[in-house]
């Protein structure tokens, strides 16, 4: 009789056991369920060098008839990697390529490079740069462009 007691013992604490690990398994799974689509975060998209420092999401893009996108970034913060890739492929301005220790004399170059009436983009990729390499700068592409500094640093070089 104290043979079955034991087992019957044994038998409830492994099932205890199994039963926690399930659950605890569960719970990871439903946990992790919220976490990024691993399918579109944390890649390092070209032509950049590094890992963005926001997330990144695959939702679409919507592309205006001036070449611009409409919506660079999805509701919560997070890159479009359409939008990258887009502008990425267009290839006007080297702002995407800058990396996230770009100083404000590669900023001043990289916004001149582009023909005029292409403002909008640069704008956009400026943005998108911004956010992807972590840029905490008061530089202003428009400002920069639309006050004349473009023409006067290309007669100058």
């Amino acid at each position: 009789m104290v043979t079955n007691a034991r087992h019957i013992v044994i038998a409830a604490a492994l099932a205890l056991t199994l039963s926690i690990g399930i659950a605890s398994s569960v719970a990871v799974a439903k946990g992790s369920h919220r976490s990024k689509i691993p399918s579109a975060s944390n890649l390092i998209l070209a032509p950049a060098k590094s890992l963005p420092t926001v997330g990144e999401c695959a939702r679409s893009i919507v592309v205006d008839v001036d070449g611009n996108v409409q919506e660079l970034f999805c509701p919560n913060g997070d890159i479009r990697v359409r939008a990258w890739k887009y502008f990425a492929q267009m290839g006007r301005t080297p702002i995407l390529a800058l990396g996230p220790r770009a100083t404000t004399l590669q900023l001043e170059r990289a916004v001149c490079t582009p023909q005029p009436g292409d403002e909008p983009i640069v704008e956009s990729e400026f943005k998108l740069a911004s956010a992807y390499y972590g840029w905490s700068t008061s530089f202003d592409p428009l400002v920069w462009i639309e006050g004349g500094h473009c023409l006067a640093s290309k007669s100058k070089g």
